[in-house]
Formats: structure tokens, sequence, C-alpha cells
């Protein structure tokens, strides 16, 4: 069935941007010195570190610099041992991501750090003029332009396991793609398409678009976030990654990422 599914995927879908890997890009261009932690981030939680990373830095004592893009360009990025602005923790958006580094043995711990987990949402513009959809009237009679993650991206991936699982329903809708989530709100806002599928992170703190239905919990959903401190990060790098798993899973950071709309590690 997976396979299938990723075979309608593929066939339906009209390509929005170029499907290639996207360069990843950081937040600060000054150098990272001994006192310095580098985390690789997928582009959903830009919102949420930019909210917890002064807080950690403020009682830590250290400079965090983070570094967005795609989990797969970031996953990459690692594997070819890239030393500019080398990563020494990677949060992804998708646990397969992780899974692919811990194979490759470039991972310190056999085990991921679970910190949150987030579903999958249908949004729309903030129109109140349309009609609302929901996942069950979703690829029905009535043509749909759904704007979707890239089907060669993880998050893509998730994407097509969720709509597709129960078989193709969408013989009368268009997609459209995008390497980011951000990319999708755009195209809901701009009237690109008539609904997107995002991550709630990416939508509950967005006047952009409206959430108007939650994909329902299932073997897959929702998605776990986690994260791995990375095999050649330095000695003092290392210790860093690891207070800073450990302080996003601790209670008040937990109570914090329902503000960025994360379920916190006590729902999993």
């Amino acid at each position: 069935m997976r396979q299938s599914a990723l075979s309608i995927v593929a066939g339906v879908i009209i390509a929005c941007s170029a499907a290639g890997t996207e360069p990843a890009y950081s937040e600060t261009a000054k150098p990272a010195s001994a006192d310095t932690l580098t985390i690789g981030a997928a582009h959903t939680l830009k919102g949420t570190l930019q909210g917890l990373v002064p807080i950690f830095e403020q009682e830590y004592g250290v400079r965090v610099n983070v570094i967005y893009g795609a989990s797969h360009t970031l996953r990459r990025q690692i594997e070819h041992g890239n030393t500019v602005n080398a990563i020494d923790l990677f949060l992804p958006d998708v646990l397969e991501e992780l899974e692919q580094l811990q194979k490759k043995g470039l991972t310190l711990t056999e085990h991921v750090h679970l910190y949150a987990q987030s579903p999958l949402v249908l949004v729309m513009a903030s129109s109140p003029n349309a009609s609302i959809p929901s996942w069950v009237s979703l690829g029905g009679n009535r043509p749909v332009r759904i704007g979707v993650g890239d089907p060669r991206t993880s998050f893509g991936r998730i994407t097509a396991r969720a709509l597709f699982k129960n078989g193709s329903r969408f013989a009368k809708s268009s997609f459209r793609h995008a390497i980011h989530t951000d990319d999708i709100v755009n195209l809901v806002d701009s009237g690109a398409v008539d609904v997107g599928v995002v991550y709630r992170a990416d939508a509950i703190r967005n006047g952009q678009v409206r959430i108007v239905d939650e994909q329902p919990t299932g073997d897959e959903l929702p998605v776990r976030f986690a994260g791995s401190v990375i095999r050649t990060c330095g000695p003092h790098a290392c210790a860093i990654a690891n207070q800073f798993m450990a302080f996003l899973q601790t209670p008040r950071i937990q109570m914090l990422l329902l503000k960025y709309g994360f379920e916190p590690l006590s729902s999993m």
C-alpha cells in the first residue's frame, strides 16, 4: 500500500518549485567559538527556537548558532562532513532523518531524544468566505487544490502516507508542493491553493492561515520530534548539546512548547 500511495503522489503532484537540495542558512554569520553550540534545525522549529534559545543562552552562559534548512539537506550536510558551521545537534522534523544518521554511526547514542510531537493539520486562508473542508471530505467530488510537502523530502513522505493511507481519493484534485512548510503556508495565503497540509506548529501562531481540521491519529501520527548529538562535535559542544536536550525536556519548557503548537512528552 505504501508503494502504491507514493506512486499516486508522484503521478498527481504538480511542481510548485524545483525540489533540489536547498542550501541551509544560519541566523548568525559570526564564527563558532569553544562556547558555541551549533544546531541544525528544520524550518518548522524556527519560531519555537527563536523563543527558547535566548532563554537557554542566558541561563547557561553559552552562545547558540542555529542553522535552519530542510531536514534532508541538513542530514546530507552532516553525512558529507561539512566543516563550515559543522552541526553539533540535529533537530529534524521527522525521526527517519535521525535514523539514517544512526545507521551510519554519525550520532553519539543509539537512541534519539524525544521532546515533543505535533499532528498534521489542514489549513485555509483567514478569509471567512470559503467553505471549510475536513480530512473526511478532502478529495471528494469537488476539485481541490492542495499544498503539500515535496514527496522527495521527509515531510512530503509523511504527508503522502497521511493522505493516501486509505487509497486514492484525489482523482479530481491537484497538488502543489514545496520544500518547506512555511512555503505551503504562503501558497495558501496567496490563493495558489485552496488548502494546505502542515504541522500544527507551523500554523498555530501564523496570522496568514487558520486551522480547519486535524489529521486523525494513526500509526504514524502525531509526528514525533527528537534530536541527536552528532559524533563529530567537540567535547565542549557535546556537553552543551546534551544540556540543551535536557533543557527541552524540563517541565517548564514542555509547557512553553504548548504555546508553539507542540504536544509535550507527557502526551506521548
